[in-house]
């Protein structure tokens, strides 16, 4: 087999393949590594044919659609696909006036000088959006999708730039039957697609109201500011534009807020935290928007966006990087990490973690095990702090390794000390509880309004006294003064 891979004229690129014997009981096994070659080699294909390229989904392999042949072209070309030419498409008449007035006007803010005496199409030229090609100027396709007249955005775009739905409803009681209560779908320029998402954004969210004593300005940006306009601006500028048939969508439901692109990020998901260049699919779209100072800088939005939500305390972002699919998918969950009950097992055990080790531990629990993935996310740390925070936890016997330095578990012994809720046992398959209970299956308290733990109790793992799940006011009171 391995002799047939390497053969010259079978594949479209060769392939490095590993092989290894492996003895069982039950006999022989031959083991093969293939490891995925870069984007500039896909797809691949066999006998000189590129209509016999596969594609792996599961355990099996598929033939790629012709869609799915010119999503992988596309992203192997060394010319991006948004600095191709429109040619015909006159560099005067093409871009929407109010839309490059707009964008000139935070431009300047932040830049003044010179370019404020440019003309439209000289300010364009300037940055690379209209390009000289013999002597006329012709606008990029960039330019066409950034500044574009709504009819010439259609015309290289037909489908909408970004679909947006509000469903008030939380995320598990809503099916796609059912109809949204606030819809755009926007197929103007990406400008103006940023402005509506804004917009809608701004009208929902939630604006504390606070005056600076010293200059009595007001402050009411939303505390996740951050995480919105990073995901909705990362919605926008690394979607696959070549792609006509699927279309952007961001959902905004009570408990969450999910981002679906069509294009897979180029790096993966370790590599999306770690504040480096990342490669990217449309450079002349993510320039535009950073020149502004509406993306972070290059390679930390998405980092952003975890550091943001984990200064709010919520459970970190769910991101789905599908490379056999093409898509890309970012969900914010408005679910918070370490919340009172967890607090009070971790107290029961007797620990004292600090507030860092704190979430961690609230995730493997609620997680069953923890990745050095996982560790970054939640904690915002590179990768050797992140290997050490989860150590810290190893050394305190709250977690064991199962990789080492890679990915852990729930400590043995405490396995049969919680549960979660409903179905399964929080770090077990075992049906323990009726009640959603995050973290004890000791006591269950079946009076929501009481203050105390209740006495009825259901399904209980010991006899030992029930541990307290709810501070009451007073708690809480004698919790503030100390």
């Amino acid at each position: 087999m391995a002799d047939t891979v390497i053969e010259a004229d079978k594949l479209s690129c060769p392939i490095d393949t590993r092989e290894e014997i492996v003895e069982h009981e039950d006999g022989t096994l031959l083991v093969f590594y293939i490891p995925e070659v870069h984007r500039r080699d896909k797809p691949v294909y066999l006998n000189g044919d590129i209509r016999r390229a596969y594609i792996r989904r599961g355990s099996g392999d598929e033939r790629c659609t012709p869609e799915e042949i010119e999503r992988f072209l596309r992203d192997a070309s060394d010319r991006r696909y948004d600095s191709e030419l429109i040619e015909g498409l006159d560099a005067e008449d093409f871009f929407d006036p109010h839309t490059v007035s707009w964008y000139r006007r935070v431009f300047n803010e932040m830049n003044p000088g010179r370019h404020e005496a440019l003309t439209d199409v000289e300010f364009l030229n300037e940055w690379g959006c209209v390009v000289e090609s013999g002597d006329r100027l012709i606008p990029t396709r960039a330019a066409v999708l950034l500044f574009g007249q709504g009819k010439y955005v259609r015309q290289i775009l037909p489908r909408a730039v970004v679909d947006y739905q509000r469903i008030d409803n939380n995320f598990d009681q809503w099916s796609p039957d059912k109809r949204w209560h606030d819809r755009v779908v926007v197929e103007e320029n990406i400008i103006q697609a940023w402005r509506t998402l804004v917009e809608r954004y701004m009208s929902q969210a939630e604006r504390p109201f606070d005056i600076d004593a010293a200059s009595m300005w007001r402050h009411d940006v939303p505390p996740d500011y951050i995480s919105f306009r990073e995901a909705a601006i990362n919605l926008l500028i690394h979607q696959d534009y070549g792609d006509h048939t699927r279309k952007p969508v961001l959902k905004f439901f009570r408990d969450r807020t999910i981002f679906w692109n069509p294009g897979e990020s180029f790096a993966t998901t370790d590599q999306l935290l770690d504040p480096v260049e990342k490669e990217v699919r449309n450079p002349a779209i993510v320039s535009a928007f950073r020149r502004i100072g509406l993306s972070d800088q290059a390679g930390t939005g998405v980092r952003s966006i975890f550091n943001n939500w984990q200064r709010l305390g919520n459970v970190p972002p769910v991101l789905r990087n599908s490379k056999e699919e093409k898509t890309f998918e970012l969900v914010l969950l408005k679910e918070e990490l370490l919340s009172e009950e967890p607090l009070l097992f971790q107290a029961h055990l007797g620990v004292h973690l600090s507030d860092i080790q704190a979430q961690l531990f609230a995730y493997a629990c609620r997680s069953n095990q923890v990745t050095i993935t996982d560790a970054k996310a939640v904690s915002g740390l590179n990768g050797p702090d992140a290997r050490k925070l989860l150590e810290s936890l190893v050394v305190q016997v709250l977690l064991q390794p199962i990789e080492p330095g890679l990915r852990y578990h729930i400590a043995e012994h405490l396995k049969d000390r919680f549960a979660l809720a409903g179905d399964r046992n929080l770090v077990t398959d075992q049906v323990v509880v009726e009640r959603t209970d995050l973290v004890s299956a000791q006591a269950i308290n079946t009076s929501s309004g009481s203050d105390q733990v209740g006495h009825e109790t259901k399904h209980l793992v010991t006899d030992q006294v029930s541990v307290l799940t709810k501070l009451s006011k007073i708690q809480w009171s004698i919790v503030m003064l100390c």
